[in-house]
């Protein structure tokens, strides 16, 4: 895994400040990216962003480097190429340290965890959430402190440990509603839900996704335009998440 090769740190680089109109090309591209990720248009995202990537090198903006290498990997990991991510988020994770930029090092621990998740390593997995939580934690970046639970969480699942699974996904959740990070929150309601579903536990994960998904349709109802309902429904991850884990929850058999 690229998280072993970029275990060295060595001494951070200073990251140049690029000139105005490079920042602005650097992050309109960035940008254009982002866009074409909530569209779903991965390709085109990833143009926009091996765009971007010369210009910060050429400027020595290792920050931006490292975000761009970062956002890279998060759009291979969508397209499934998990092998690829993995080198990309290594890359990030390297430029993040070479700069002295904790908190990208703490997102790269996270998404190489991710990876190694998929390759079915569960060790490499469980470290990469404990080297994202201490960062977090050194940093008081409480976000990644709690994402970190959830890759935990993930880890113990594929062990086949549900208790340490479950306790993950609640104290990750707990993390959550602690920063009012009300999307988090929602989605990690959904993993504690189908986690006790797939256990048996159906008295306990029933009420839960009932009431997210009740508080979604009185949401949704509220809006006028159907157009505008559907995109709601369609384009937001917790969304998303909900209605999926509810139409299992109520499906027959």
């Amino acid at each position: 895994m690229s998280v072993r090769a970029c275990a060295g740190g060595g001494l951070a680089a200073r990251s140049i400040d690029p000139p105005p109109r490079l920042v602005h090309e650097i992050q309109g591209c960035a940008m254009l990216s982002f866009i074409h990720q909530n569209r779903f248009e991965f390709d085109a995202a990833r143009v926009a962003l091996q765009q971007g990537l010369p210009l910060a090198r050429a400027c020595g903006d290792l920050r931006m480097q490292s975000l761009l290498q970062q956002s890279l990997g998060v759009i291979a990991t969508s397209l499934g190429d998990f092998a690829q991510a993995d080198v990309l988020h290594g890359q990030a994770l390297a430029l993040g340290r070479q700069a002295g930029w904790r908190l990208t090092e703490g997102t790269a621990h996270f998404n190489l965890g991710q990876c190694a998740l998929a390759g079915a390593d569960v060790a490499a997995a469980l470290a990469c959430a404990d080297a994202a939580f201490e960062v977090a934690r050194q940093i008081e970046q409480r976000t990644i402190m709690a994402r970190s639970f959830l890759l935990r969480a993930d880890a113990c699942e594929a062990a086949g440990d549900r208790p340490a699974a479950l306790a993950a996904f609640e104290e990750g959740r707990t993390r959550f509603e602690a920063i009012g990070a009300a999307p988090h929150v929602a989605i990690t309601s959904v993993l504690i839900a189908d986690h006790c579903r797939l256990a048996g536990d159906l008295p306990r994960a029933a009420p839960q996704l009932e009431a997210l998904h009740a508080d979604l349709q009185a949401t949704v109802a509220r809006i006028a335009d159907a157009a505008t309902r559907q995109a709601f429904l369609d384009n937001v991850q917790a969304h998303r998440e909900i209605v999926a884990a509810w139409a299992a929850q109520v499906a027959p058999g």
